[in-house]
């Protein structure tokens, strides 16, 4: 708001009558002065309640989208984009899950790959490759070509994805994504095509090098990740938090694998079970009185 108000003020002619001229007839907005006034209608918008989905709120979402990816491309130092993605993530987040599954299909369906751009390059790529393999124009012809076909929204996952709090909200997109799928299955090849993209992008970011490996403990362990633990057991369900205080017992080990981004949300748990033997079954080692367990282990 600030900045907007500066780049304004420079631009208003000195002296009264200048200011009332200014205020009657104002200036046309340069490039970067619509940016700022999409920004700070964005951010009115959202300083008010929530209303219901319309089409023309879809034709602002999908301005803004566009001006991120713009602005992305063109001018990567720019904080712009980042308060626009702000935006979207809030907005987003205030909707119902019909206004999301619409959001995610018009942004599979106009961020993808440009057919023209790709037909374009695909054309100039031929023309080098004909030329032969020592034409110096066949590998920037190819990486054009490469460039063309990346789609759009790949251009916005990584906004996204760097803001505060920008991979849980990924994540829950992601599960949004897999909803429409499955509510619409024939004829998605554009919500595919964008679920695949992220997922390749969670995949970068959620590597095996940028994870960490903690143990969980009943003592030690903030609650709150523990009722993730117990609640999310699918396989061998716990029945509460007695039975969860069991497998965290003295012959128990719990680990989760968690990510900096994502402190409290366990990615992966394995329960393990320090054995005196080999067991033949899992009621076995569910069901391991803990008290009568003191001999050192010989299994795990």
């Amino acid at each position: 708001m600030l900045c907007l108000r500066a780049v304004w003020r420079r631009a208003r002619p000195a002296g009264p009558a200048g200011s009332r001229r200014w205020l009657a007839s104002p200036p046309p907005l340069h490039r970067d002065d619509r940016d700022l006034e999409l920004l700070r209608r964005w951010q009115d918008r959202l300083s008010l309640p929530p209303t219901p989905q319309d089409s023309r709120l879809g034709e602002e979402v999908a301005e803004l989208l566009h001006t991120v990816v713009r602005l992305r491309r063109a001018s990567p130092q720019s904080a712009v984009p980042d308060d626009l993605c702000a935006a979207f993530m809030t907005h987003y987040s205030r909707q119902d899950a019909e206004a999301r599954r619409a959001m995610l299909r018009r942004m599979a369906r106009d961020f993808g790959a440009p057919s023209g751009d790709v037909a374009a390059a695909a054309a100039r790529y031929a023309a080098a490759a004909r030329r032969g393999a020592d034409d110096p124009t066949a590998h920037a012809a190819a990486a054009a070509l490469a460039a063309a076909a990346r789609p759009l929204h790949a251009h916005l996952l990584a906004p996204l994805g760097a803001q505060p709090r920008g991979l849980p909200f990924l994540v829950a997109l992601r599960a949004d994504l897999e909803a429409a799928l499955r509510e619409a299955p024939a004829g998605s090849g554009a919500l595919r095509a964008l679920g695949e993209a992220l997922r390749e992008a969670l995949a970068a970011w959620f590597g095996a090098g940028m994870l960490d490996l903690r143990r969980l403990t009943w003592e030690a362990t903030p609650a709150a990740v523990l009722e993730r633990v117990k609640d999310a057991e699918a396989v061998h369900r716990m029945a509460g938090w007695g039975d969860l205080r069991d497998r965290l017992g003295p012959r128990r080990r719990v680990f989760a694998l968690t990510h900096a981004a994502m402190p409290g949300e366990p990615l992966v748990v394995l329960h393990a079970a320090l054995m005196t033997h080999a067991p033949e079954a899992m009621p076995e080692i569910i069901n391991q009185p803990q008290a009568s367990c003191g001999s050192p282990p010989a299994a795990l």
